[in-house]
């Protein structure tokens, strides 16, 4: 993935002692920047942009923004039939506030 993207920072989770030496575990640590980024819905092999993904219909995925094809991206060579990672579409998600539905 570092070959294919211009990659500006990567995140490590788990124990604070991961980000600098001198946490232990339980220290709390604050970051400058963050990103909250598990809100996707990977699509079963075969499908595609036209088929309706799980939870479309209440409005909880988009399809104007977020949408990731793997193949796209295969090193190499370009796979025209796809690949078994398929796509992944983004969720919408406001953080910090009440979790209501919103549409974009």
């Amino acid at each position: 993935m570092l070959d294919l993207f211009k990659v500006e920072g990567v995140v490590h989770y788990g124990i604070a002692g991961n980000a600098n030496p001198s946490l232990n575990i339980g220290d709390v640590a604050i970051p400058q920047y963050w990103a909250h980024s598990a809100l996707w819905n990977w699509q079963r092999y075969g499908s595609g942009p036209e088929n309706q993904l799980p939870l479309e219909a209440a409005g909880d995925y988009t399809r104007k923004i977020g949408y990731l094809k793997f193949s796209d991206y295969t090193a190499k060579f370009k796979n025209l039939n796809g690949n078994l990672l398929n796509n992944v579409w983004y969720l919408l998600n406001k953080c910090g506030i009440n979790q209501k539905r919103y549409s974009q």
